[in-house]
C-alpha cells in the first residue's frame, strides 16, 4: 500500500497541470564555506523547459517535513528571492542553467537537493507553465563538485519523491 502511495506523490509531482506549487518561506544558509559552481539542465519529457527557477535547498533537520533551507546567497550575481524569501537562478531558453560557487551549507553533511519550478516547454516565447515542478535529490553537500551536472526531469522527480517520501510535506518541508 504504501508503494502506491508513493507512486501516486510522484505521478502527482511529474503531472502538475493544473495545481501551482507554492514556494514556503524558508531560512537563509549562512556561515560555512561557499560551495562550488553546479550546472544542468531542466527537461520536461522531451522538451527543455526554459526560464524555470532553479532552487538549491538543504533538507530540514529539525523532525519529519521541517522546513529547507534555502542555499543560494541572496547577493550573488544572477540570484533573484521570491516572495517566499528564496532564492533561485534562471534556466536560459534551452533550460540550461549555472549555479556559481555562491551558495553554502551549514554542515559538509548536510542533505541537499534542487527543484525547477515553471518554465516554458516550447510553447510560445514568454509562456510560463507555472504547475510544473520537477527535482532532483543530489545527496551530501560535500559530494557535489564542479563536475556534478544535474539533470532535472520526471525520471529524476519520480526518484527523489520515492527516496524522500516518508519525510516529505511539500517541496520545502522535506527533513527528519
Amino acid at each position: 500500500m504504501k508503494v502506491l502511495s508513493v507512486l501516486a506523490t510522484a505521478v502527482a509531482l511529474t503531472s502538475m497541470l493544473g495545481c501551482a506549487v507554492d514556494i514556503a518561506s524558508t531560512p537563509a544558509a549562512s556561515a560555512a564555506s561557499l560551495g562550488v559552481t553546479l550546472r544542468g539542465n531542466v527537461h520536461g519529457g522531451n522538451q527543455l523547459l526554459g526560464s524555470s527557477r532553479i532552487y538549491l535547498f538543504a533538507a530540514g533537520k529539525t523532525g519529519y517535513g521541517s522546513a529547507s533551507t534555502s542555499l543560494l546567497q541572496t547577493s550573488a550575481s544572477g540570484v533573484t528571492t521570491d516572495l517566499s524569501g528564496n532564492s533561485y537562478v534562471t534556466a536560459d531558453a534551452n533550460g540550461n542553467f549555472t549555479i556559481t560557487g555562491d551558495w553554502n551549507c551549514l554542515n559538509a553533511s548536510d542533505q541537499v537537493y534542487m527543484l525547477a519550478v515553471g518554465g516554458n516547454p516550447g510553447l510560445a516565447p514568454g509562456t510560463n507553465n507555472t504547475a510544473i515542478t520537477l527535482m532532483n535529490a543530489l545527496g551530501t553537500c560535500n559530494s557535489l563538485n564542479s563536475g556534478t551536472f544535474v539533470i532535472l526531469n520526471e525520471l529524476s522527480t519520480v526518484a527523489a519523491a520515492n527516496a524522500l517520501a516518508q519525510f516529505y510535506v511539500d517541496p520545502t518541508h522535506i527533513g527528519a
